[in-house]
C-alpha cells in the first residue's frame, strides 16, 4: 500500500478527518463507521449503500477520503472513481473489496487510486491503511 498525496502535513489528534464510507453492506457500514470513529474521536465516517448518493455528498461536502467498496449497486467502485477524476476530484480514494485480485488493484491504480485495501483484514489495518492515503505516511 502506497500513499500519493499528502492532503495535510502532519496528522495529529487535533486534525478533523471526514471519510466518505460507500460499500453494499449496511451492517459493514455500521460495524465500519462505529469503530473507525472510536479509533479516532476525530474521525468522522459519512455512509451510504447508494453510488449516486456518494457522488452528491462528494459535491456538496469535503471529504479527506473516500473509501469504497468494489462491488456496488449499479456501478462499482472503479466506476466511481473514475467518474470522480473525470470531474476533477482529487479526495484520495481507498477501493476495499472482499475478493482481492491482482488486476482489480491494476486497473485501481491506473485509475489513480491511492490504496487498495481488502476486506479480509482487520478494520485496525483498515483505517491506518486510510489514514495512509490521506497524509502519505503513518499516524502519529
Amino acid at each position: 500500500m502506497t500513499g500519493l498525496k499528502m492532503r495535510n502535513p502532519k496528522p495529529r489528534k487535533d486534525t478533523e478527518i471526514k471519510i466518505l464510507l460507500v460499500d453494499r453492506d449496511q451492517k459493514f457500514l455500521e460495524r465500519t463507521k462505529a469503530l473507525w470513529e472510536s479509533r479516532a474521536e476525530w474521525t468522522t465516517v459519512e455512509t451510504t449503500t447508494n453510488p449516486e448518493e456518494a457522488l452528491e455528498k462528494i459535491r456538496n461536502a469535503n471529504h479527506d477520503a473516500i473509501v469504497a467498496g468494489y462491488e456496488l449497486s449499479g456501478m462499482t467502485g472503479l466506476e466511481l472513481l473514475e467518474t470522480i477524476r473525470e470531474r476533477g476530484g482529487s479526495t484520495p480514494f481507498v477501493v476495499l473489496t472482499g475478493a482481492g485480485s491482482e488486476e482489480i488493484a491494476s486497473k485501481a491504480l491506473n485509475l489513480e487510486a491511492d490504496q487498495y485495501i481488502t476486506k479480509d483484514i482487520d478494520p485496525e489495518t483498515q483505517f491506518e491503511g486510510i489514514m495512509n492515503a490521506i497524509f502519505d505516511r503513518p499516524i502519529e
